[in-house]
C-alpha cells in the first residue's frame, strides 16, 4: 500500500524469502546471511536500478544487508535507506546506526499474564473450555537513526550501473 501511495509499482522480485527460523542444526545466522546476501545481489543487479529504501524482517538481517550494501558500493543513507525490526541493542553500535521498529514486548508479556490470570480466576477448576483465541493490538514504535536519514532528492545513484561481480566476498572464519 505504501508503494502504491507513493506512485511506485509493486515489484514482486524485490521480495526475498527467509523467515528467521532455525534449521535442524540451529543455523539461523546462515539463513539470515543467505537472505541478506541474496537480497542485495538479486535486487541490486536489476537493469532498472535498485530500491532506495529497504526493510528487513529482523535487525540481524538488516545489519547483514547494511554490510552487503556497503560491499556493493552503496552509501547508506545517501543512496539507500534501511530499517530493521526488533530494536536490537547492536542497532546503535553499527555504522551508520540502524533505524528499527521496536515492539512493546514487556507490555505484551504483562498483558498475556493478566489474561491468563483472568481466565484462571473466572474458572478455577478449569471446567470450561477457554475461548478459542484472544487478540489485542500493541502499537510498535519506530526508532529512527542514521540509516534512514533523508537523502538528497536530485542525487543520481550508482545503482543502475551496479554489477553483482563488483561485490567482494567477505572472508569466512
Amino acid at each position: 500500500r505504501a508503494m502504491a501511495k507513493a506512485g511506485t509499482p509493486h515489484q514482486p522480485d524485490w521480495l526475498i524469502g527467509g523467515d528467521g527460523s532455525a534449521d535442524a542444526d540451529g543455523a539461523t545466522s546462515l539463513v539470515c546471511e543467505s537472505s541478506a546476501e541474496q537480497a542485495v545481489r538479486r535486487i541490486s543487479s536489476r537493469k532498472a536500478g535498485a530500491p532506495t529504501a529497504w526493510i528487513a524482517w529482523s535487525d540481524l538481517v538488516a545489519m547483514l544487508t547494511l554490510a552487503g550494501l556497503g560491499r556493493a558500493g552503496a552509501s547508506v543513507p545517501d543512496e539507500a535507506r534501511l530499517v530493521g525490526i526488533d530494536d536490537f541493542e547492536m542497532c546503535r553500535q553499527v555504522y551508520p546506526s540502524l533505524s528499527s521498529v521496536r515492539h512493546p514486548l514487556l507490555d505484551m508479556g504483562r498483558r498475556a499474564v493478566e489474561v491468563l490470570i483472568e481466565r484462571c480466576e473466572a474458572d478455577p477448576a478449569g471446567a470450561e473450555k477457554p475461548e478459542s483465541g484472544h487478540h489485542e493490538i500493541f502499537a510498535p514504535e519506530v526508532r529512527p537513526r542514521e540509516s534512514t536519514a533523508k537523502a538528497p532528492v536530485a542525487k543520481k545513484t550508482r545503482w543502475p550501473d551496479f554489477q553483482p561481480s563488483n561485490v567482494k566476498e567477505k572472508p569466512r572464519r
